[in-house]
């Protein structure tokens, strides 16, 4: 009776999903809605620097009506662009944060864990269908570059005389 053993490979473990990488799509559509926001803010600034250059054009005494219907437009959009900035913080006050800037930072850092996890899933389903890892070329080059420093330095150097140092 001769038994024979099997070396069974378990499959390799899916990865699992950090906390901040499974926030990431509802934090990716609050990042967009900032972004259409931060995007309205700017043309508004746009618009009031057009107007305050053309405010700054009129000189004329009698254009006096058109200069204050030009300043009340300034202000107004002003007031409007106060409030668009406003919003950008109520915004993020209501998924629960304190200011955009914090908002930001777990944003940038749940977007890098979610990337990570991105690869991680890629390798695993790699792996799963036997396909070689790939590796990228900046690593392959740094392999590359590693092993002539070591052929270098194992290499020795020894003096040779050239071949027709006394041919005249």
């Amino acid at each position: 009776m001769e038994s024979v053993t099997k070396t069974e490979q378990k499959p390799p473990e899916r990865p699992k999903k950090s906390e901040l990488a499974s926030k990431f799509p509802r934090l990716e559509e609050v990042y967009g809605q900032l972004q259409n926001q931060s995007a309205a803010i700017h043309e508004k600034e746009e618009g009031i620097d057009s107007m305050e250059q053309e405010l700054s054009e009129i000189k004329a005494i009698w254009k006096g009506k058109q200069r204050k219907a030009l300043q009340g437009q300034v202000e107004k959009t002003q007031t409007q662009l106060a409030n668009m900035k406003q919003g950008l913080q109520n915004l993020v006050k209501r998924y629960g944060y304190k200011s955009v800037k914090a908002f930001m930072t777990e944003f940038n850092a749940s977007k890098a864990e979610y990337v990570e996890y991105q690869k991680a899933v890629q390798s695993y389903e790699r792996k799963l269908a036997g396909e070689p890892e790939k590796v990228s070329i900046h690593e392959r080059l740094q392999r590359g570059q590693q092993e002539i420093r070591e052929r270098e330095a194992n290499r020795q150097h020894t003096a040779t005389k050239p071949k027709d140092r006394g041919s005249r």
